[in-house]
């Protein structure tokens, strides 16, 4: 008898552990999903009256469309003006090999904040939640500062416009360092 009710015990013991498994398979996509479609972070709109930009800092994980805000360090915005002073800097950083302007987003290269203020640019520090603002607008060279223990540089740069007062999206990914202005609701323009 004892063997027979020790069978049934280790069958509903089994039935248990089946319905608890299955649960947890129900339950984990579920899960994953709501994890994976965290909402992408967004700029805080600019203060009311103030000309300038605001901005957020992510990474862009193209395998799984995930993206996170990346904060510290800082964003540099370089007036065309400063442009040739960047490519030389650039070229005698990285010897023999002055990219053009449409490469820098994938090259990373030595730059301190001093150098770039040295060109006219504004350095804004990214926080940690990977906001900036700039009050600089018009046409430059954005480039991404980040800090190393061997020193600062340039995680790739971008050419874009910013308007008199709007947001900014800086992202790093597979397609190196993009700058996309935002519309009012957050979604890229042009």
């Amino acid at each position: 008898m004892r063997s027979g009710s020790s069978s049934t015990r280790r069958r509903r013991a089994t039935g248990r552990l089946l319905r608890a498994l299955a649960a947890v398979a129900v339950c984990l996509p579920v899960a994953l999903t709501a994890v994976g479609s965290a909402p992408e972070p967004v700029p805080d709109p600019p203060p009311e009256g103030a000309d300038g930009v605001s901005g957020i800092v992510v990474l862009a994980d193209d395998t799984s469309d995930s993206v996170t805000a990346d904060g510290g360090g800082a964003i540099v915005s370089i007036p065309s003006a400063g442009t040739g002073a960047l490519l030389d800097h650039v070229g005698s950083v990285l010897p023999g090999r002055t990219p053009p302007l449409s490469e820098l987003p994938y090259v990373q290269f030595a730059l301190d904040a001093d150098l770039a203020r040295s060109w006219g640019a504004e350095v804004a520090a990214v926080e940690g939640d990977g906001r900036f603002s700039l009050s600089e607008t018009g046409p430059v060279v954005v480039c991404r500062l980040v800090d190393d223990p061997a020193g600062s540089y340039a995680r790739g740069c971008d050419e874009t416009t910013l308007p008199t007062r709007g947001q900014v999206r800086v992202s790093f990914g597979e397609g190196g360092l993009q700058v996309r202005v935002l519309d009012g609701g957050g979604a890229a323009r042009g």
